[in-house]
């Protein structure tokens, strides 16, 4: 078996059926391996749409028939198989739009793409700087001491999970929702330690 980034060929080599059956718009079964639980689960009648990268990590966004929409990390799917039904991708699917507002992988209907202000001291700025967290990033202010970004997206669990990695050097400040959830989590935290 050879490694590559911690991870086996084979599972990357299982994913070849299902980016051919996305070029032709054939619908797909396979296994899928979550991280949150011990069971394999299987996903039938699967229409990949489109492809999404987030942190090293590849997702496929597409429909499973009475589910609705779903995004499946590439590195856990197995056991594809293309099934001999096709789909029809519909007319006005725009993948952009799906993404629209959205940081990291996972796409959220019930939040809506707001303003998040990030307090940063000067040296995090200069990393958000060179590589902004979202295309909507701005700053706002800028002092000696501290910068403000502002982004437009929807406070997501990867936006919370970019955050904190930040540790004292960032501190959200609107929206307020967003600002008590950052601060449950690092009381969470503080309490495990």
């Amino acid at each position: 078996m050879t490694i590559i980034d911690g991870r086996s060929v084979e599972c990357c080599i299982d994913v070849i059926p299902l980016l051919a059956a996305m070029r032709e718009n054939i619908v797909v079964n396979f296994q899928y391996h979550p991280f949150d639980k011990d069971v394999v689960n299987p996903y039938n009648d699967f229409q990949p749409w489109t492809l999404k990268m987030y942190k090293r990590r590849w997702y496929v966004y597409g429909c499973v028939p009475e589910k609705g929409m779903r995004i499946f990390s590439l590195d856990r799917i197995s056991d594809v198989e293309p099934t001999n039904q096709t789909f029809q991708l519909p007319e006005d699917f725009d993948a952009e739009a799906v993404f629209f507002g959205t940081f990291g992988a996972y796409v959220t209907v019930k939040d809506e793409p707001q303003t998040i202000l990030i307090k940063t001291d000067e040296w995090q700025a200069k990393y958000l700087r060179s590589l902004p967290l979202h295309k909507s990033q701005e700053e706002v202010e800028r002092t000696p001491e501290y910068t403000i970004f502002s982004l437009f997206v929807k406070p997501t669990y990867d936006l919370k999970q970019e955050i904190l990695t930040m540790n004292i050097h960032a501190e959200v400040l609107a929206p307020i929702s967003f600002r008590e959830e950052i601060k449950e989590n690092l009381a969470e935290m503080i309490a495990k330690y």
